[in-house]
């Protein structure tokens, strides 16, 4: 952990000053994140104030779910399902989900290796 730190400091310098464009390097970020978490332990705590604001801001419940109309049954992209419910219809993004999931996914790997 101790040899590891200051190569972990600037990986991180280095991932949050990218901006990811694509969800496979979306994927590679979040693996590497995990990845020094695991190995840095309870020390990585001292990114999460830098991390989390970023992260949980992905986790809105605004970018998954959209009210819909009648018209935009049969329109839907390739990643959206219409959903009839009581209040009308609703526009969900799978894509977005996953995403949120996989984000979940690494918050759960952040409490565990940090306490």
């Amino acid at each position: 952990q101790e040899k590891f730190m200051p190569a972990a400091e600037q990986a991180m310098q280095s991932i949050m000053a990218s901006v990811a464009t694509d969800e496979v390097q979306m994927d590679c970020i979040r693996e590497a994140m995990r990845r020094m978490c695991t190995i840095l332990g309870s020390d990585f705590a001292r990114f999460l104030p830098v991390i989390l604001p970023g992260l949980l801001s992905n986790l809105s419940v605004e970018s998954i779910v959209s009210r819909s109309n009648e018209a935009d049954i049969g329109n839907e992209g390739d990643d959206e399902l219409t959903v009839p419910t009581d209040d009308g219809l609703m526009k969900v993004k799978t894509s977005q989900i996953n995403e949120a999931l996989a984000l979940v996914d690494l918050l759960k790997a952040f409490i565990k290796e940090t306490g």
